[in-house]
């Protein structure tokens, strides 16, 4: 039974009282100081997705320091998917619903994005096919909603920029193929590649190239000058699944018709792609590993666009722990990153120019927002605790509970630890 708890990542047991299921790993992490063969890995995964349940994905500021606008995943369907929590700073923070056009043709936002267009800070929402601007005003926190464009139906992704003129958005577009250029059916073609799109509010929709068909991961920079993106390379064996490489292109090419140019050389399993302000810079969590691309640890790197090279600078390492996400919190480069390490998740914000790492002292469980120099906002759950909001100002923290779906309330989860007979120390959820 021990050697058994010990190389299954997860069981599933029935009780009297209903299914209980039993997450399971050692203590320091399964394999983690070392290359394993894919269990460590699919149970960091695992436990990865355990934490993203109805997490607070998304958190914009408004003009006032301590109040933020919030998408939240999951919630009670047909509800408004979007709360104020004001007051944020301070111990008497609350949480306001917002209050819908009674005429407004959103039922569900899909996605949010927060950008800088000139000395303003626009909240861009996706319904459907339609992508809107958000506004809030008090009293009763009332949204507005102005439309700005339709995208294509076969859109597979989407990044969204600001310089300080116009929006900029590109998507991968799954393009149907010519009438008539299907191949027979005894010969069927290659995979059609993915079409790189870019809209800007001048110039409307226009090609830039074509990307392969297992592309992901698109980013664009934050001026609207680059974009790039992961491609999964054809594996000849199965240890090779994941191996990655990295593309760019860019929004404003000197050639025509432009092409996209590599930007990596042994990137190993690409986890996570940002670019700088000016796009000059690419940060990617990867692992660098050709030869076990699926299970080595990954680490973050960076290097200038379009100088490939063979040891790009490391600037977080994954020792002590296995780094699943990173974001960019501003210009300069600073760094926030979550780190698991066992079942405990730790987020961190690393500072390029002095090379210095602050902890958080409450982990997060999505992204982080940077509101002010060493204010922080973000969504946090646990075992114990439902997800909520955490304002950190220089490591005080203040936390707003969220509103959680029904389904959830008879929901418990607690943390178990105890010693194997070979002497290793285990610990696991029960839920």
């Amino acid at each position: 039974l021990n050697v058994l708890l010990f190389t299954c990542y997860s069981l599933l047991f029935h009780a009297e009282d209903g299914i209980r299921v039993v997450f399971v790993q050692a203590e320091d992490g399964i394999r983690d100081a070392q290359e394993s063969r894919g269990l460590g890995d699919v149970y960091k995964r695992q436990l990865e997705v355990l934490l993203d349940v109805h997490e607070a994905c998304f958190v914009h500021p408004l003009a006032n320091r301590g109040d933020m606008l919030v998408l939240m995943r999951g919630g009670q369907p047909g509800a408004c998917p979007l709360w104020v929590a004001q007051s944020m700073g301070s111990e008497d923070g609350r949480l306001v619903q917002c209050e819908w056009p009674t005429t407004s043709p959103i039922s569900c936002i899909d996605q949010c994005w927060s950008v800088r267009l000139g000395d303003e800070q626009l909240l861009l929402a996706k319904s459907g096919r339609e992508f809107y601007s958000v506004g809030c005003e008090a009293p009763g926190f009332f949204l507005m909603l102005q439309p700005l464009l339709e995208v294509p139906t076969t859109t597979e992704q989407i990044a969204v920029a600001a310089n300080p003129t116009e929006l900029t958005l590109v998507i991968l577009d799954d393009h149907l193929p010519t009438p008539g250029s299907e191949a027979p059916i005894l010969f069927p073609p290659a995979p059609r590649p993915y079409a790189v799109k870019c809209w800007t509010e001048g110039a409307g929709w226009r090609r830039l190239c074509d990307a392969d068909r297992n592309s992901s991961l698109l980013r664009i920079s934050p001026d609207g000058s680059r974009c790039a993106w992961s491609s999964r390379l054809v594996a000849h064996v199965e240890e090779e699944a994941d191996r990655q490489e990295l593309w760019g292109a860019l929004l404003m090419p000197s050639e025509v018709p432009p092409q996209p140019q590599p930007l990596s050389s042994g990137a190993g399993r690409v986890s996570g792609l940002e670019l700088s302000s000016d796009g000059n810079t690419v940060f990617v969590l990867s692992n660098r590993s050709v030869e076990f691309p699926i299970t080595a640890a990954p680490s973050i790197w960076s290097s200038e666009w379009g100088a490939i090279v063979s040891e790009p600078e490391c600037m977080v390492v994954s020792s002590g722990g296995h780094l699943t996400s990173f974001g960019l919190l501003d210009s300069a480069g600073e760094i926030w990153f979550h780190r698991h390490v066992g079942l405990e998740s730790r987020t961190c914000v690393y500072h390029p120019t002095a090379k210095t790492t602050t902890h958080l002292a409450t982990g997060a469980t999505g992204r982080v927002t940077r509101v002010d120099q060493d204010v922080y906002v973000y969504g946090h759950e646990s075992a114990s605790e439902y997800p909520g909001l955490i304002w950190s100002d220089a490591g005080v923290e203040t936390r707003l509970d969220l509103p959680q779906h029904p389904q959830f309330s008879s929901l418990h989860c607690e943390t178990v630890h105890w010693i194997s007979e070979s002497g290793e120390t285990l610990a696991g959820f029960v839920c």
